[in-house]
């Protein structure tokens, strides 16, 4: 029995380069095709594919990646390949993160693209080495994120209410002598507060704590918790 493929890419000319390349094979037929990922939904209902290849960069950067969620919850014996001209960490780490069941750039030759969708649909895949070490890294950076988050949401439960009040101005952008003059008190107890913080934090440079904080957005995102 043959392969039913479908594939989702906004590239027509690989879209055509592959039914070529296609007719000559006996174990794969190619049951469905479009070319933005909007239409991939209605495409796989209407083709049953058993493996789908899905484009990243289509509508816009991250189309792909970010339909593959649902297409996973309503197709979830479809084994979907990412075809892709993106070597980006985070274009891999989030893919496989989000159910894809394998990575091929689109760099690779057509006949080694075909061995993957056969290995892929036999649950016989592996990623390339290449691509497996760039999501190893990606997922190593953001474990260390996490762990990060984890460490200052930790610390500032443990904040006083006057050392979280000028926390919040600092990383608002507020100066020491702004703060002071809100507060109702002098500058030397302001550098006095945020030099308790940074003990806290273990951090020799408040502005460096700032941008850590400011980066993860954490004072947006738990607001209503600190």
């Amino acid at each position: 029995m043959s392969i039913r493929l479908a594939i989702c890419d906004d590239c027509k000319h690989f879209i055509n380069t592959m039914r070529l390349e296609i007719m000559d094979q006996e174990n794969i037929e190619l049951v469905g095709e479009c070319n933005l990922a909007v239409d991939c939904i209605p495409m796989l209902s209407q083709s049953n594919p058993d493996v789908l290849l899905l484009d990243i960069q289509m509508e816009t950067a991250s189309a792909g990646i970010d339909i593959l969620p649902k297409i996973k919850a309503l197709f979830p014996n479809l084994k979907v390949i990412m075809i892709t001209v993106s070597e980006i960490e985070a274009d891999i780490f989030n893919a496989i993160t989000n159910g894809a069941d394998n990575y091929v750039l689109k760099s690779m030759p057509n006949l080694e693209i075909l061995k993957k969708i056969v290995e892929t649909n036999n649950n016989q895949h592996t990623i390339d080495n290449a691509i497996f070490q760039k999501y190893l890294s990606q997922s190593k950076i953001k474990s260390d994120d996490y762990n990060s988050l984890l460490f200052l949401v930790s610390i500032i439960l443990k904040l006083t209410k006057s050392e979280l009040e000028i926390l919040k101005m600092l990383c608002a952008g507020k100066t020491y002598t702004q703060i002071a003059n809100e507060r109702f008190t002098s500058e030397s107890t302001v550098r006095t507060i945020v030099s308790h913080i940074t003990k806290k934090f273990e951090v020799d440079n408040i502005n460096t704590l700032i941008q850590h904080i400011n980066n993860f957005d954490l004072f947006n995102k738990f607001d209503r918790i600190i």
